[in-house]
């Protein structure tokens, strides 16, 4: 428009508004403003309802703006009549339905912003007649569909987004002819095309090209040196990428932002060095391995964030880095680097981001960094960082640090409260500066979330009440804590309530007793709380009245008493409960099974005194993880329907003096897992159950099945890697089946009544680990054959029938990963050869006495010998234990067993896990050996 058109009118709100449509329709004679009003921008202003139709007759518009209006409802149809039109913007609007194609009328259109406007449908074709246009921008709708051929006659146009829709593929060759097009974006769409890159080099003037998560496979094989010479940003995440184009391997003097992350890449990096524009570089979740260059240290002048995490890099962290006098972001977590952290990092003193996580960097904590005046967001986690922390060094340290995550290291000492009285960033939530993103997800980080955690550093001390009277007074506006697996003593105190701000506590291992306190009611915007593995008591108090977003509460293994409180389950956006391992007694409220959004449910191991039929629970519709083993329950499946549980992933009922299979796991379920019936009272015939396609883990042991073995339970599925149904009455011979469940890691047929010879298809199970046969009457000779198996730790054969002389191994190196045999109580004859222990390194120990290797064998009881220390595995739920076994040569004699209780260390050096005598472990133990499994059961 020139200098003498009309000026726009801007409407200050929605009535406004309103009156001007109004006064332009009814006496648009006498005002002659409004009748040639040419622009309308009512941007931002929070309008309700829907766009109204008397919008239509304001025709002489050009530009019409109602991006972020909060509009509703439909586009109205008299839009169309505004064919002047030359700029529409409908964007971040909440309109329904499909795109209508009438907009395609809208001739002289040149810019159409319709953005996050909740379109469906396919992009219409009548878009095509806008020849006119220079702006498209569909982003962030749900148009599916492949993209239409809609660009022969778009000659002028310059930027296309149609990121973040359902998209599908191809690409329409048409849009390689946009010779003006200079920013293309496809992002997050399910194009399913493969592509070669170079062909978007077609686009002579692009300047901005993302494909990230587009579905596109890329080819990089007839990249060119000379391509995408105009190019400034370049996002190529996750497109399946296995070479690095060769245009990026030479001097590029305009690109300065580019996203290889997700891809397939391990070729060498140097080359990248020579690209001297990049401010952003993420190369994160590939496949480089060896060290990192120091190029990438010493980059350039212009680099602001570095993005290597999730890598194979090793070695030290260059000393390089700390000539990167702009770099802002660094994050090289989750590789494999070494050594101390260099101490040319405090020369950069623009950075605001440096996550170190899940290396094995070992170091002491690096005080030196309080010198680096914009930190935001320290993440030293899973390393080795040891020592004390020790005071700072200077009055005001760390001031502006939002998040500090020193979780899983080795810090010995107490923690000072003199950093956190410093840390005024972390003392209120300043809404009016923005401040970078955290660079990826890994623990849910935001731009201006306040989080300390210190979770996993067991040499930290102290009390809890003088750590928060001397360290969280100060951080009022905290929103997440975690302090999780720290040798705290006494009770948790109430002054925990005045971190009133808190929306995630963990405090889950840290060996508090006494009661919750009921100063947690005051901590109303929690959305998730972690108590368990403490030794909290009395019954769980009346809390969660006011708790709206609370998401997940999880209170297991404590000693907490009395009924389940009403409050819990009146939280309307619950989704996970955890209350198992505790002595929680009464029935289950009604009021649970109206927990509309639980998706996981853990009663198990509790003092109910309930009858309830287990369809009740299936009310719960989008429930995929239900325990209730042991938990004092008896569950009746009369009433069970075969559609209950459509969402159910892992149902353990172990224990709960159930008669009857329930219906539902007679039919064909797709996603169940996990299914655990144990010590019930089922006789039926288990082969329905063959139908469960998707199961990782079946437990039937303990009762009371007859007959057969299926052959179906034998070739079960692809999936199925733990097969228990010990103790049962199940007769006959083992079917040779078994040896198609490739799959299979753990394998438990003991305690039944099986004969004949032990089927020679195992030998196929390459993945077993655990094969307990013992007390049956199966007679066969030495199996030697099993020690082709790579992977076997434990072998139980006794109390059956096996027979004759062991003879001497078939090959050099046999059962070298064997932790366990158990052939006492057969009729093996002669003498044991040595050459099989020879071979079991992992059977070896350390002797802390003495300087060299030994075996299990003991001529002598340890001091420590009691035949009544047991360890609770999970798994199999086997209440057997560990059992090392006197292997000495013997001569025509049984080999005898004995149970040993060693120090833990035995346990760790056979299993790779550290656990307690009193049953509890770790949080993070415990969820990386969810499945191992208890191993010998004596009888």
């Amino acid at each position: 428009m020139g200098t003498g058109d009309p000026k726009p009118i801007v409407p200050k709100n929605q009535r406004e508004f309103f009156y001007l449509v109004k006064l332009a329709i009814d006496i648009k004679h006498r005002i002659r403003t409004v009748l040639h009003l040419r622009s309308l921008d009512l941007s931002q202003i929070d309008f309700t309802g829907e766009l109204p139709n008397s919008i239509g007759q304001l025709e002489y518009l050009e530009v019409l703006g109602l991006a972020a209006c909060n509009f509703s409802g439909t586009i109205p149809r008299s839009l169309t009549n505004l064919t002047r039109l030359i700029a529409l913007g409908l964007g971040n609007n909440w309109i329904n339905g499909e795109f209508p194609s009438s907009i395609g009328h809208l001739k002289n259109l040149e810019y159409l912003h319709l953005f996050h406007c909740n379109f469906s449908g396919t992009i219409p074709r009548s878009l095509t007649n806008l020849t006119r246009l220079i702006w498209l921008d569909l982003s962030y709708n749900n148009f599916e569909g492949p993209i239409p051929q809609l660009f022969p006659n778009f000659s002028q146009l310059k930027y296309i987004d149609f990121s973040n829709n359902q998209l599908t593929g191809p690409i329409p060759s048409s849009l390689f002819h946009l010779v003006n097009l200079t920013y293309l974006d496809l992002s997050s769409n399910n194009i399913s095309d493969t592509v070669e890159l170079d062909t978007f080099a077609k686009l002579e003037y692009l300047d901005s090209l993302d494909l990230s998560k587009s579905g596109l496979s890329l080819t990089t094989t007839n990249s060119t040196p000379s391509s995408f010479r105009n190019i400034t940003t370049l996002r190529l995440s996750s497109c399946n990428i296995s070479k690095i184009p060769e245009f990026l391997k030479t001097r590029n003097e305009l690109l300065n932002m580019l996203d290889l992350s997700n891809n397939h890449l391990n070729e060498e990096l140097n080359p990248l060095c020579n690209l001297h524009s990049l401010r952003y570089l993420d190369l994160s979740n590939n496949q480089f391995a060896g060290l990192i260059p120091t190029c990438l240290g010493n980059f350039n002048g212009n680099l602001t964030s570095l993005n290597l995490q999730r890598n194979n890099f090793h070695g030290t962290i260059p000393q390089t880095f700390g000539n990167a006098s702009l770099l802002q972001e660094l994050d090289i977590s989750h590789n494999g680097l070494q050594g101390m952290l260099p101490r040319s990092l405090a020369n950069c003193t623009n950075l605001e981001i440096l996550n170190l996580g899940h290396n094995f960097i070992e170091d002491a904590f690096p005080f030196w960094l309080e010198n680096l005046p914009r930190l935001k967001v320290i993440v030293l986690r899973d390393n080795k960082f040891h020592g004390p922390i020790g005071q700072p060094r200077k009055r005001l340290a760390f001031t502006n640090l939002h998040i500090i995550d020193m979780s899983h290291n080795e810090f010995t000492g107490t923690l000072p409260s003199k950093y956190f009285e410093s840390m005024h960033s972390m003392m209120m939530d300043d809404e009016d500066k923005s401040s970078l993103n955290y660079m990826h997800n890994d623990y849910g980080y935001y731009s201006k979330l306040q989080e300390l955690r210190l979770g996993g550093n067991r040499e930290l001390t102290g009390k809890l009440p003088s750590f928060i009277n001397g360290t969280l007074r100060h951080l009022r506006h905290l929103r997440s804590l975690d302090l999780s697996e720290i040798d705290f003593t006494g009770e948790l105190p109430n002054s925990i309530g005045q971190l009133e701000y808190l929306e995630e506590l963990y405090l889950y291992d840290c060996h508090f007793s006494g009661t919750i306190p009921r100063s947690l009611t005051n901590l109303t915007q929690l959305i998730s709380l972690d108590l368990s593995y403490n030794n909290f008591e009395g019954p769980i108090p009346q809390l969660f009245s006011n708790f709206s977003q609370l998401q997940s509460i999880d209170f297991s293994n404590n000693q907490l008493t009395g009924p389940i409180p009403s409050s819990i389950t009146g939280l309307p956006n619950l989704q996970y409960l955890y209350l198992g391992s505790n002595s929680i007694n009464g029935t289950i409220p009604p009021s649970l099974f109206h927990l509309v959004n639980l998706t996981y449910l853990d009663l198990s191991s509790n003092n109910l005194s309930d009858t309830v039929e287990l369809d009740t629970f299936a009310k719960i519709e989008y429930l995929n993880y239900l325990d209730l083993s042991n938990s004092g329950l008896s569950l009746t499946s009369t009433n069970s329907t075969p559609s209950s549980f459509r969402n159910i992933r892992t149902l353990r009922l172990s224990s709960c003096n159930i008669c009857k299979i329930p219906e539902f796991l007679k039919t064909r379920t797709e996603l169940l897992e996990v299914l655990d019936l144990s010590n019930n009272h089922l006789n039926e015939e288990p082969n329905p159950l063959c139908n469960l396609h998707s199961l990782r883990y079946l437990n039937l042991s303990n009762n009371q099945f007859a007959g057969l073995i299926p052959t179906c339970l034998g070739n079960f599925n692809g999936n199925l890697t733990s097969l228990n149904l010990q103790r049962n009455n199940f007769h006959g011979t083992i079917p040779q089946t078994f040896g198609n469940a490739s799959m299979l890691q753990e394998l438990d047929i003991s305690h039944n009544g099986l004969q004949g010879i032990l089927p020679r298809s195992l030998a196929n199970c390459t993945n077993l680990e655990i094969l307990n046969l013992g007390h049956n009457f199966i007679e066969d000779a030495f199996p030697f054959w099993l020690e082709n198996l790579p992977r076997l730790k434990v072998i139980v054969l006794r109390d059956n029938k096996f027979h004759g002389p062991i003879g001497q191994p078939r090959k050099r190196l046999a059962f070298t990963n064997l932790h366990i045999i158990d052939m006492s109580h057969n009729e093996f004859t002669g003498t044991l050869p040595s050459k099989y222990f020879e071979s079991m390194h992992s059977m070896m120990m350390d002797d802390e006495d003495k300087s060299s290797l030994n075996y299990m064998e003991s001529p002598t009881l340890p001091s420590s010998f009691s035949h009544n220390f047991k360890f609770k595995f999970d798994g199999f739920g086997w209440e057997a234990v560990l059992m090392g076994y006197g292997c000495g040569v013997l001569l025509g004699l049984l080999i005898g067993s004995y149970i040993i209780r060693r120090k833990e260390e035995w346990l760790v050096r056979i299993f790779g896990v550290k656990m307690r005598q009193n049953g509890k472990r770790s949080k993070k133990v415990r969820k990386k050996i969810a499945h191992t499994k208890s191993i010998i059961n004596c009888s």
